[in-house]
């Protein structure tokens, strides 16, 4: 779209594709699960339990490698959260839910134009999806390699594997 013809369009004419200015207003069984409904919150994350009450959430989540320091601030700006830590963010988003929330919707896509229907991918088909997606990489990075390469990236993966497998 050249210059003059975005300023042709008129807010108006984009307003009406808005539908986010609609307020929903949450279901109070999902207000008193949320996180952030017990009043302590506010001791717990005061000032004075700063980095450390951080943990609680941090503790919420699966660690391969559970952390040495919760906030690292030698290099300011550029401080370093949870040192020494490492996780798997797929599979703490989705993987470890599938059992629990299998055929509840992970995400929810609603796509452009609005005339087409929104579509749910469930726990179970998301993990699907996310473990082919991760095989192409793999049979990629594969055929790319010398013949030589290839039992060491193996081995390697294996490895890999072996570390990230929930406890």
């Amino acid at each position: 779209m050249t210059e003059s013809q975005e300023a042709q369009v008129s807010e108006a004419q984009i307003a009406v594709h808005w539908r986010e200015e609609e307020y929903l207003y949450p279901p109070e069984s999902f207000i008193a699960q949320a996180n952030a409904a017990d009043p302590a919150i506010y001791d717990r994350f005061s000032e004075e339990h700063f980095p450390d009450c951080f943990t609680e959430y941090a503790d919420m989540l699966h660690w391969d490698k559970k952390w040495d320091t919760v906030l690292d601030t030698s290099n300011a700006p550029f401080w370093k959260w949870f040192v020494g830590g490492r996780l798997n963010a797929s599979y703490n988003c989705v993987d470890r839910h599938v059992a629990s929330k299998g055929n509840k919707a992970a995400l929810i896509w609603v796509p452009e134009p609005e005339s087409e229907e929104p579509v749910a991918v469930t726990y179970r088909a998301l993990c699907h999806r996310a473990n082919g997606f991760a095989a192409r990489l793999r049979d990629e990075l594969v055929s790319r390699m010398a013949p030589g390469d290839v039992p060491k990236a193996e081995a390697r993966a294996k490895e890999l594997r072996a570390q990230i497998k929930p406890s």
